[in-house]
């Protein structure tokens, strides 16, 4: 509301239905300056007040118009929380996928090194099992000299071909990791690289006296067949004791001895 200091004030600004100013070209500009000094819009001590009020419509339209900036309001409130959530889910979220894809790529990577440890060692044990099917036929070649000792000079080339077969069947073994190994003779047995065929006298126990077969290891570690040995045994030392007769007085010569002594006293 606008207070004015009397009514011919108001006259004088408002025309008959009071809302449009009325210009009046014939009014200087001192007359103008006059006039907006007599209006006191802080007097309080004015008894006359005039108020002025909106047109109904219009004051409705105002409300609706607040209303509608409050519910914009409102909602720009509710969208800015959504949004500040909605970062924070998708944070979490992109958190949770790169772990989740860590954890997945360390699973992956555990199962590719069992599956490669699982296919050496398939690899490993049709290798072992291939040498040690094989091994018989190595030890028949080695020892058809000893069973069947050349006769003629057919039978000596064919022992040469035999040897030379065999040393070709040794070059591949050693190529794909396996080879031959040799119990040195006057050493102690070593129970993992050693086996003992048989036992023959000698001056200490467990000592090497002759090698049966040698010993077959892969990659110098793994132990597929120990080298057969004969090893020694100490000699037990007899002792003769010479067995001394004892007599034992029968009882008939026992009473006689009593009675010539009792006779004696």
């Amino acid at each position: 509301s606008i207070p004015i200091k009397d009514k011919q004030i108001e006259d004088d600004l408002f025309d008959e239905d009071g809302g449009i100013p009325i210009v009046n070209d014939d009014i200087n500009d001192d007359e103008i300056e006059k006039l907006l000094e007599s209006i006191n819009f802080n007097n309080t001590n004015n008894n006359i007040t005039t108020t002025i009020e909106l047109d109904p419509l219009e004051q409705a339209i105002k409300n609706k118009e607040n209303e509608l900036q409050n519910e914009l309001n409102r909602y720009e409130n509710i969208l800015r929380y959504e949004r500040q959530t909605l970062l924070k889910v998708k944070d979490r979220v992109s958190e949770s996928g790169k772990m989740g894809f860590f954890m997945i790529q360390a699973q992956v990577t555990d199962f590719q090194r069992k599956k490669d440890i699982e296919q050496k060692n398939l690899v490993k044990k049709s290798k072992r099992d291939f040498v040690n099917k094989l091994l018989p036929i190595i030890d028949s070649f080695r020892e058809s000299r000893d069973l069947a000792p050349p006769n003629t000079e057919r039978e000596e080339n064919m022992h040469k071909n035999f040897g030379s077969l065999l040393s070709s069947i040794l070059l591949v073994l050693e190529k794909s990791g396996f080879k031959e190994y040799h119990a040195e003779i006057g050493l102690k047995i070593d129970s993992k690289l050693h086996k003992i065929s048989s036992i023959e006298d000698g001056e200490e126990d467990g000592i090497i006296l002759k090698e049966v077969k040698p010993g077959i290891i892969y990659n110098n570690e793994d132990i597929i067949r120990p080298a057969f040995v004969i090893s020694s045994k100490k000699q037990i030392q007899k002792v003769v004791v010479e067995e001394k007769v004892i007599e034992i007085p029968s009882t008939d010569d026992i009473t006689s001895s009593y009675d010539i002594d009792n006779n004696l006293q």
